[in-house]
């Protein structure tokens, strides 16, 4: 192992390049390499912020606090706690460096391919960044994913160690680890190309030792904006606080999500409503249906089998209603948009836009109908199938917002709400285990499974 010390005027910086920090003992040093600073702009800066190969410790940071990056890290925690949308929080946190130009989230997920079950890399949310600075956003669009070009996104998810590449500069910094505290890395070049920075950081959660939840993409000036650190102190001033950035914005994820199932909670998927509306309001977005799905029976299992079997069986749940969505052969256009969630205790709910019929609205339905109805949890203990059904209300929520023009769009989520919860009481009276759907008017059609 070697450790590598830049001086950077008053700046040190050292960073571990060892492969195996466990096998060698700490000792006297018996040689010494001089190296250039391979991030430094000029001749002259590159000969004064000489690298020094001299030993094999930790890594270690002694150089003169840089205000700007504490600035940043300060600001990045601080707007965690306003309560803002997911995408107005990393917009707000794009702000912190001189010029992030998008974010990418990627959220780990199981999706069942034949008879298995494989991980996979689910698109989550797009924010970019235009140089007029507008902003665009583009949620759960997109298939799943494994490579960014010649980089595997996929890896680094799964080996849990970020990575962030100067572009320009052909260099690229690999952290051993998601602990921010931690400063052990390796710099190692890369090929150069167009561009300027681009950061590969797998989002935490949890303790040490915790999987990540998925991956975030950022590109840009990664720096942070009031930092003045150059050459390689830029770098890794960058790398920790996009790594930062990362770790908040999976716990902002995870606020959002149900543990349980792993889908959106029930008050941020009324904001996600509620934004549908004033769009539809506006007349753009296409159409829109929305399912409430609610499980038949399912008191019984947890009188009988226990909370902790429940749990299961609504995991189970979960990843159902999310593999007739996405998995597969899609029932609905790809081009459409769809967010799930967890409403209660045993409902789900389902939204999804954009160029979508009631056909295809009514053949989702059907797929999680039967999706949920071929589930079979085992218990081991009695040896016993724990299954159940499922019914479904489905509206145009389209259809409804023009007969709620007059309310305003928190009166027209309510109303909405209220039209899709009849149905689906109406699916329970008539027998369970079936589907009611309306476009709006009276009449409604009964769909059996």
């Amino acid at each position: 192992m070697t450790e590598n010390s830049i001086e950077l005027k008053r700046h040190t910086v050292a960073f571990s390049t060892a492969k195996h920090p466990k096998k060698k003992k700490r000792g006297n040093i018996k040689s010494r390499e001089v190296l250039l600073d391979p991030l430094a702009s000029d001749e002259a800066t590159r000969r004064k912020n000489t690298v020094l190969v001299h030993g094999c410790h930790d890594v270690k940071i002694e150089w003169m606090p840089d205000r700007g990056a504490y600035d940043a890290l300060y600001t990045i925690v601080r707007t965690a706690g306003n309560h803002l949308s997911l995408s107005s929080y990393i917009e707000e946190t794009m702000r912190c460096f001189r010029d992030m130009r998008s974010y990418t989230g990627f959220l780990g997920a199981k999706r069942r391919e034949g008879n298995k079950l494989v991980k996979v890399l689910d698109h989550h949310l797009t924010v970019l960044r235009g140089s007029d600075g507008g902003v665009w956003t583009r949620e759960f669009d997109e298939d799943s994913v494994k490579r960014d070009g010649d980089r595997d996104l996929f890896g680094i998810y799964q080996q849990s160690k970020p990575v962030i590449v100067d572009l320009r500069a052909g260099l690229e910094l690999e952290f051993t680890n998601m602990d921010h505290e931690s400063n052990r890395c390796c710099l190692r070049e890369c090929r150069k190309k167009d561009g300027l920075m681009k950061a590969y950081i797998p989002l935490p959660y949890g303790g040490e030792g915790s999987r990540p939840i998925g991956l975030a993409v950022m590109e840009g000036d990664l720096a942070p904006r009031s930092s003045r650190a150059e050459g390689f102190a830029k770098l890794f001033l960058a790398g920790k606080s996009v790594a930062a950035a990362a770790a908040q914005i999976a716990q902002q994820i995870m606020n959002r999500f149900d543990s349980t199932t792993n889908l959106m909670r029930k008050l941020d998927f009324q904001i996600q409503l509620e934004k549908r509306v004033k769009t539809l309001k506006k007349g753009k977005g296409g159409n829109s249906y929305l399912l409430l799905i609610d499980l038949d029976g399912f008191k019984g299992v947890n009188e009988n089998y226990g909370y902790l079997t429940g749990d299961a069986l609504l995991k189970l749940v979960g990843e159902a209603i999310s593999s007739s969505v996405r998995g597969g052969e899609r029932c609905i256009p790809r081009s459409c948009t769809d967010i799930m969630a967890r409403f209660g205790g045993d409902e789900f709910l389902l939204l999804f836009s954009g160029e979508v019929s009631a056909a295809d609205a009514l053949g989702v339905a059907k797929r999680i109908n039967e999706a949920i109805a071929a589930i079979e949890l085992r218990i081991p203990e009695s040896r016993d199938v724990v299954g159940t059904t499922c019914s479904i209300g489905v509206v145009n929520v389209a259809a409804l917002v023009k007969k709620t023009n007059g309310m305003d769009a928190e009166s027209s989520c309510t109303a909405i709400f209220e039209s899709c919860d009849k149905l689906l009481k109406k699916a329970k009276r008539t027998g369970k285990n079936r589907t009611y759907f309306s476009d709006g008017a009276i009449e409604t059609e009964l769909v059996r499974s």
